[in-house]
């Protein structure tokens, strides 16, 4: 949310306590402290024997190197399972329940089904943002991110929320849903008004009104001229793929599609140029507002030479 100002994650350095394993320079310090331990006049010829790639201990002390990598990786894995911006799945889980905060119910199980069906829960990007979140939840002095906290956990089909004062003691906050366009429901908006509402989260002095983030609709449209060489056809549908993840990742309050990021989205690798005709101008989105794609038309315009 930017309103609630959250880190973004992805921009952090990478953590010192991993150590990326290299196979080849484990390979040599293994070689090295063999040689080392050797007689004095006997270490040329080890280390000549060791230089040969049909040597079985050379074969062997590849094979230990190998192990050494993958012990290391594993150390790895166990290191970012407990780090927030790496954890996924249950790791993820065991995270979010230390600030007491669960994966939120998308579409209920349905056991009775033939088959039964599972139920889908909020994926581990959602669910991560709203742990970040969590502590900001504790203080009931009425702050930006404890609004938006309790709107997104007030339901599993609260796609994003953002908490506005426009007046002193006045709160609006506003609801983008999961569904379609964003537009909640008013079921949605009561669950969410219950929630940001109750005795022990909203502060006396305040009037916290709850309502639907406003859509902004916009079309992608462009053309794109490919390089000989790569398959045009594959070229053409990376760049679809990339373009709706990109109007999908925008799809939140207060995030606007920018020329820049389209560009960016559809100028991959085998692509010559791009010819944008839709939108011309970046989206403007407000603090209420979430845009909203409504079509994406991308054509191959030909290759270039």
């Amino acid at each position: 949310m930017s309103n609630a100002q959250i880190i973004d994650m992805s921009k952090l350095p990478a953590p010192a306590v991993v150590v990326v394993p290299e196979l080849e320079t484990i390979l040599s310090a293994l070689k090295a402290d063999l040689v080392a331990a050797m007689p004095a006049e006997a270490r040329s010829a080890v280390s000549d024997t060791l230089a040969l790639e049909s040597e079985p201990l050379t074969k062997w002390l590849e094979r230990l190197a190998y192990q050494l990598v993958v012990e290391r990786s594993d150390r790895n894995d166990s290191a970012h399972a407990v780090m927030l911006a790496y954890a996924r799945g249950s790791d993820l889980d065991q995270l979010g329940a230390f600030f007491g905060v669960v994966r939120l119910v998308i579409v209920p199980a349905q056991p009775a089904a033939i088959p039964p069906v599972a139920a889908v829960y909020e994926d581990d990007d959602t669910f991560r943002a709203r742990i970040q979140l969590a502590p900001r939840g504790y203080s009931v002095a009425g702050p930006v991110g404890a609004y938006v906290f309790h709107a997104k956990t007030a339901d599993g089909q609260v796609l994003d929320a953002a908490a506005t004062s426009p007046t002193p003691g006045r709160v609006v906050v506003s609801v983008l849903s999961r569904v379609g366009s964003g537009v909640p429901s008013q079921a949605l908006l009561n669950a969410v008004s219950a929630a940001v509402n109750a005795d022990d989260i909203r502060p006396l002095t305040d009037e916290v009104i709850v309502q639907a983030a406003t859509i902004v609709n916009y079309q992608i449209a462009a053309k794109i001229y490919t390089l000989p060489g790569p398959d045009s056809s594959s070229v053409l549908t990376t760049a679809q793929q990339r373009v709706i993840a990109y109007a999908e990742s925008m799809h939140r309050i207060g995030r606007r599609p920018t020329l820049s990021g389209i560009y960016a989205a559809l100028h991959i690798e085998g692509v010559d140029r791009v010819e944008l005709t839709s939108p011309t101008a970046d989206v403007v989105v407000g603090e209420t507002q979430a845009s909203w794609c409504t079509a994406i038309n991308v054509t191959h315009g030909g290759i270039v030479g």
